[in-house]
């Protein structure tokens, strides 16, 4: 699928230089957060960690959707609102990270994004069961009680926390006390799923890629251009909570190249 022409430049250099950064971002914060499945579990939470470092995972994201830079950042802006209002069951984890991902970046691109894909398809991407996709975007939206319009402020103040890894944005992201991930000869140790992209070394931080702040005002130029048209979507997406069936919508996937399987549960 082809991107829109024209767009400008995104702030954080090329595509995949704004995947490093941000997948660095949430990495860090997974490694101070604990596991309460135990005592608090949630629907976004998996059996065991999966194997896919949150590097490939948004690369395998990225390689298959073509979404623009802006759909991702979007995506943090409702997990900050997620976790602002719920708190530490639902912060990222090791386990649950996965899942928070895939489902804030499908309610991203249906609510901001030119183009986006069912959620068959993007159940495929994520290693999900199409179930679980319906399941998780309704719960999502319901937890977010349907606040799915972004201010432009909003937007520009996650894209500026991206470039400042001890922003108050992260540290509310954080459970008070840091527990370390597993070391690299532990049990889940991430490795490359077949056909996944390759890049990141496996069980490391992603590194802080070097971008100039002087471009800040071209990503949120194009941010600006989508807001428009995204209003006219949340009515679409409200009216899909009737049954509890995914949000309802053109969805585009053709000219997208075979998903390599993968899984996270």
């Amino acid at each position: 699928m082809a991107r829109v022409a024209a767009e400008p430049e995104s702030p954080m250099g090329s595509s995949q230089e704004a995947i490093t950064l941000i997948a660095a971002t949430l990495e860090n914060v997974v490694r101070h957060n604990q596991d309460l499945r135990q005592s608090q579990p949630t629907s976004f939470d998996a059996v065991s960690a999966p194997a896919i470092t949150v590097h490939r995972y948004l690369s395998r994201i990225r390689q298959y959707t073509k979404f623009q830079d802006e759909c991702y950042v979007v995506a943090l802006v409702y997990l900050d609102r997620l976790f602002y209002s719920h708190k530490a069951p639902f912060l990222p984890t090791a386990h649950n990270v996965h899942r928070l991902i895939i489902t804030s970046v499908l309610i991203a691109s249906k609510f901001y994004d030119d183009v986006f894909h069912s959620n068959s398809f993007m159940a495929q991407v994520g290693g999900i069961s199409v179930a679980e996709m319906n399941k998780l975007e309704i719960e999502l939206c319901v937890r977010l009680n349907w606040e799915l319009h972004i201010v432009h402020d909003e937007y520009l103040q996650m894209v500026q926390s991206l470039f400042e890894p001890e922003h108050r944005v992260w540290k509310r992201w954080q459970h008070q006390q840091p527990h370390a991930l597993p070391s690299d000869d532990a049990t889940h140790e991430p490795r490359e799923p077949t056909g996944a992209p390759p890049s990141a070394t496996p069980h490391a931080a992603a590194p802080q890629p070097a971008v100039s702040r002087s471009v800040l005002p071209l990503w949120a130029a194009g941010f600006r251009r989508r807001t428009d048209a995204a209003a006219s979507q949340a009515g679409t997406l409200r009216r899909a909570a009737d049954g509890s069936h995914a949000t309802t919508a053109p969805a585009t996937t053709s000219g997208t190249s075979p998903v390599a399987s993968v899984s996270v549960r």
